[in-house]
């Protein structure tokens, strides 16, 4: 499936931060999100898609950058959610 990057999210789903799997797991035809939605501000560890590891303040609400996994250590969630957006 190949969504133009201008076009706006077409899939969602709820983001369990692992230390061992992608943050697309369970989600069919998808390898990467395009985006995150936090339900409140948080620190999130990700592999950014250009293979980046680095711990990012998240403001509540769309957070746009493109991410292959959500780390479990180094993240401090504080009770919010996370969403990945393609």
């Amino acid at each position: 499936m190949h969504v133009p990057a201008s076009n706006p999210a077409q899939r969602a789903w709820a983001v369990t931060p692992s230390d061992t799997l992608p943050v697309s797991y369970g989600v069919s035809g998808v390898s990467f999100a395009r985006g995150v939605l936090a339900s409140g501000p948080c620190l999130v560890r990700v592999t950014t898609l250009g293979g980046d590891i680095v711990t990012l303040p998240f403001q509540a609400g769309y957070n746009p950058v493109s991410i292959t996994q959500v780390w479990n250590s180094g993240t401090s969630l504080g009770g919010y959610s996370l969403f990945g957006l393609y």
